[in-house]
């Protein structure tokens, strides 16, 4: 440098820094429906005091489904900006999702040529992608309420599926007829359907021109895509509908016949005949609610008196409607002639239908003959007064009743005897009116059950009417009726118990008798060992029936309790008990008041003495012999065990058996149920006597009756005063 040459000056930059300030669209608002294009800008700041140049960008995505075209190099001076734009363009088979878009850079500096390079860093610009709307008709269906006629109004929808993801607006749907000229097709409202969904197109009111004609029906639609404005179309390919409109009903009557093998019937005033009419149907739709009315040419005494209602005729086929006729009893003589009109409605439009016969058959009337009032009125006054003289001379003489041996009343209360007429005791006021004969309680027998409790089956089945029953059906039903029962009782005892109640008093006697009650009929149910016993009854019970019944099934349990023990579910060997139940109850027949007696009794005894079971002496003036018959209340059988007699010794053939003794147990046998039913029904037999037999003629004393009442307090008292003296 020489001394005299200028000085120089120097001027220091310091370094570019560039940086992305921003990703933004320019053609778009962020949402993009698949096969769109839209354009970013990618904006930089330089913040150095130096400039750079030939500066390129590159656009980075989430997914590759995006092609890209960029503006070239650029250049950002120093403390400036610049931009960049970008072209981008979404694949058309792209799905739905969200992406996101950053940038990276290369530059050079000016003047020191230094590459430089970077990224976007946290400036990202995100983007909503969907899927393309994809439309198609998924159906094509009618309504009609009465069906297809000429006139008829119809509806149809049309359901249009979006299976994309963008929604679609539609701009038309119509309905293409492949007849025209037969539909009056009005316009539909449009609707939007979003991706994934559908939507319907309900054409309302269609109606119908013509008839005899087969319609098919297609459909075809225009639509817009949501953003992109993408127009789109369809048809209804294989969906269609196909109705056909048939020719009105033509309904009229072919014949009409009267129901007579005569060519000219002939009936007589006050009969019946049946008309039969015939219609034909040659259109295409059914006439319903056919009736017929008939006139009879000006005859005033027939009249319709009963028809065989509405009929269908179908289209294309026939009917017929039957009608009877009755001609009145004062009807004159007459050849009539009958007119017959018809009326319905037409099948699907419901108009009404109508038309007339002249049916060609004539019906000769032949009048009743005239009847004579006076004549009638002189035959029925002579006819009563016969009737009413033959009342007089058989009317039956009133006879005094009187006190004959072996017809008496006992009074339960008191237990003494009264006059078979009194209404009540003289002695304790008890109405007698209100006894119940033993006719009377044996006849509420209905039916009589016995089954095995564990296995439910039917040991023994007896009606006592000409009705029978299943015995294993009723036997399954009672079996649960009365298991329920036990539960419920079980349960109410434990109860009991909890509170303080003793077992004793929770116990119930095995003979207590259970009931269900259904309108007039009564189950009466007792549980004895291992048996169930039911007895259907009528009405309701008595003493006498719960003495009866506890009786039977003492001496049932008594006589099989040996079986019982090892029974093995042979039912054979219950046959003798059909025996016991005729001897119990009395089948033979249950005798009424003041037939012959069905056992030896006492002589009459005096009114107002005590009614007792044992033999007494005859009455006065009694020249001896074989005592008359009295008719004795039978006493309740002894329960007993069947035993065979030890070896060597006749069985006794008129005495009862007594109660066994339990035997050795090196000398016990066994004893066969068969063989203990047979014996201990004849000692059974011995203590009851079976109705209508009779036993020697002395009798021997039987026991009181279970159910028979004590007597008052003041008898007692009697009896006591006469026992002193």
């Amino acid at each position: 440098v020489s001394k005299n040459s200028a000085p120089k000056s120097i001027v220091t930059l310091t370094p570019a820094a560039i940086s992305v300030q921003s990703i933004t669209f320019k053609t778009s608002n962020g949402t993009i429906i698949a096969g769109m294009s839209f354009v970013i800008r990618v904006t930089y700041r330089n913040t150095g005091g130096s400039g750079v140049v030939d500066l390129t960008t590159a656009l980075h995505f989430g997914h590759a489904i995006y092609t890209v075209n960029g503006s070239g190099l650029i250049a950002v001076p120093a403390g400036g900006t610049g931009y960049q734009d970008f072209n981008i363009t979404v694949w058309a088979g792209a799905s739905g999702m969200v992406d996101y878009i950053n940038a990276s850079w290369d530059a050079v500096e000016k003047y020191s040529d230094r590459p430089m390079g970077g990224g976007s860093g946290a400036v990202l610009l995100p983007i909503s992608i969907y899927a393309q709307a994809n439309l198609l008709i998924a159906g094509i269906s009618y309504t009609a309420v009465r069906g297809f006629y000429d006139g008829a109004l119809f509806n149809v929808n049309v359901t249009i599926s979006n299976t994309g993801g963008a929604r679609a607006t539609l701009m038309s749907c119509t309905l293409v007829p492949s007849v025209p000229g037969k539909l009056n097709i009005p316009t539909p409202s449009l609707v939007t359907i979003n991706g994934g969904t559908v939507g319907y197109v309900l054409f309302t009111g269609i109606s119908v021109s013509g008839f005899n004609v087969t319609i098919i029906i297609t459909a075809n639609f225009t639509a817009k895509e949501w953003i992109s404005g993408r127009d789109m179309e369809g048809v209804s390919g294989i969906h269609y509908l196909n109705i056909t409109i048939p020719a009105p009903s033509n309904v009229f009557i072919v014949n009409a016949t009267i129901l007579s093998p005569l060519a000219t019937p002939t009936y007589n005033a006050g009969e019946t005949f049946t008309m039969r009419v015939w219609f034909r149907n040659t259109g295409g739709l059914d006439g319903t609610r056919i009736t017929v009315g008939l006139t009879f040419n000006g005859y005033a005494f027939a009249r319709t008196s009963w028809t065989s209602g509405e009929i269908v005729v179908p289209a294309n086929g026939m009917a017929f409607i039957d009608v009877n006729v009755t001609i009145d009893a004062a009807g004159p003589s007459a050849n009539i002639s009958i007119y017959i009109s018809w009326s319905g409605r037409e099948g699907n439009s419901n108009d009404p239908i109508d038309g007339s016969y002249v049916a060609s058959i004539l019906v000769q009337i032949i009048a009743l003959p005239q009847v004579n009032p006076v004549s009638v009125f002189m035959l029925a006054s002579g006819l009563a007064g016969v009737l009413f003289i033959a009342a007089l001379l058989s009317r039956p003489k009133k006879i005094k009743e009187q006190i004959v041996p072996g017809k008496k009343k006992t009074c339960k209360q008191c237990g003494k005897y009264v006059k078979p007429y009194a209404s009540s005791c003289p002695y304790c006021g008890y109405k007698l009116a209100e006894e119940e004969t033993m006719a009377d309680a044996m006849n509420k027998l209905s039916h009589l059950f016995i089954f095995h409790e564990e296995s439910g089956v039917c040991l023994y089945y007896h009606p006592f009417t000409d009705a029978k029953i299943d015995p294993q059906l009723i036997s399954g039903f009672l079996s649960a009726i009365t298991s329920f029962g036990g539960q419920f009782e079980d349960a109410t005892s434990k109860k009991k118990g909890a509170a303080g109640t003793t077992a004793a008093a929770a116990k119930k006697s095995a003979s207590d008798l259970k009931e269900l009650v259904y309108k007039e009929y009564r189950i009466l149910m007792e549980t004895s060992g291992p048996c169930k016993f039911a007895v259907l009854i009528t009405g309701q019970t008595s003493k006498i029936l719960s003495f009866k019944i506890s009786q039977f099934i003492k001496h049932f349990m008594r006589t099989y309790e040996e079986a019982f023990k090892d029974w093995k579910g042979n039912v054979r060997i219950f046959k003798d008990v059909e025996k016991m139940v005729r001897l119990i109850f009395g089948l033979t027949k249950v005798q009424p008041e003041g037939a012959k007696p069905a056992l030896p009794g006492k002589p009459p005894a005096e009114e107002g003495a005590p009614a007792t079971t044992g033999p007494k002496a005859p009455p006065p003036g009694y020249g001896g012999g074989t005592p008359p018959p009295k008719p004795v209340k039978p006493a309740g059988p002894a329960p007993m065990k069947p035993s065979l007699p030890p070896a060597g010794m006749a069985t006794p053939q008129a005495a009862p058996v007594p109660k066994p003794t339990q035997p050795p147990a090196q000398q016990a046998q066994p004893i066969a149920p068969a063989s203990s039913a047979a014996s201990s029904l004849f000692a059974l037999k011995e203590q009851i006597g079976a109705p209508g037999e009779f036993t020697p003629s002395v009798a021997k004393p039987m026991e009181k009756l279970a159910s028979q009442p004590p007597q008052p307090p003041e008898l007692d008292k009697k009896d006591k005063k006469k026992g002193k003296k």
